[in-house]
């Protein structure tokens, strides 16, 4: 089972992810800037679960206010961009035109034929897991990066 790294704030009571890394990301260091909205967060932390053979550490976090830089973008245009679905998953996210995963347009052109990555969980599968989950490529950057949900 893969044991998340979750990012998150906390204002009060009120708990809020903003970023969690599903993948075994090796033995080197990795770059995640997370962009955190609205000045009600008080604290900021991470979270991880234990697993066998996992070690996991921090280095240079940097806070500072103001929005992230406009991201890098994928618009599944030509392909999935690297996404790939998480191993075991029972529903898969597919590269589709935006009619076709039953959407007016996609976002990136505004075009009825313009593409989206999507997933349909009309089907059940009885006690089974109702999640689909996706992973980004591996992010290799001299920059930090700036992951915006």
């Amino acid at each position: 089972m893969i044991r998340p790294l979750h990012f998150y704030g906390v204002d009060g009571k009120v708990t809020t992810i903003y970023w969690l890394n599903m993948k075994s990301m090796g033995p080197q260091w990795n770059y995640a800037q997370a962009f955190v909205p609205g000045p009600s967060v008080k604290y900021l932390a991470f979270g991880v679960r234990w697993s066998p053979l996992s070690r996991t550490a921090l280095d240079d976090i940097t806070a500072h206010e103001g929005p992230c830089p406009p991201p890098k973008s994928c618009g599944f245009e030509s392909d999935e961009c690297g996404w790939e679905p998480l191993p075991g998953s029972l529903y898969h996210w597919e590269r589709k035109r935006a009619t076709e995963a039953g959407l007016e347009a996609d976002r990136t052109r505004g075009l009825a034929s313009g593409h989206v990555f999507a997933v349909d969980l009309s089907k059940q599968y009885p006690r089974q897991t109702t999640s689909a989950v996706v992973v980004s490529p591996r992010y290799e950057s001299k920059e930090a990066l700036c992951l915006r949900l």
